[in-house]
């Protein structure tokens, strides 16, 4: 799972790499601190999602947020977006910044 969601939004680790360092805790050769933390965060989230006995609410999904970006980007880990996003090469529109929260 680790590997198929962080592949789709571009990680060059490998369905082994990802194994390197989610079973073995090693970095693999050649690989991105970032991807790492990527593959890492990914498993304490999906760990944090599976003990999670509480009710679906912004406090769940801000501390979700918080652990996918932790030692990638603090700055937003854990908050609402501040800037405008868009997919590249798609049409799709998404809420402008103020309307995030709602």
């Amino acid at each position: 799972m680790t590997y198929n969601s962080n592949a789709i939004e571009g990680s060059s680790l490998s369905l082994e790499d990802t194994a390197l360092v989610i079973d073995e805790h090693l970095a693999p050769k050649g690989k991105s601190v970032k991807e790492i933390h990527e593959a890492e965060n990914h498993v304490k989230a999906a760990e944090f999602m599976n003990s999670y006995k509480g009710e679906l609410n912004e406090e769940f999904i801000l501390k979700l947020h918080g652990l996918i970006l932790k030692d990638i980007s603090e700055r937003f880990a854990g908050r609402y977006r501040e800037s405008e996003v868009r997919i590249f090469g798609s049409n799709v529109k998404f809420p402008q910044t103020v309307f995030v929260p709602q």
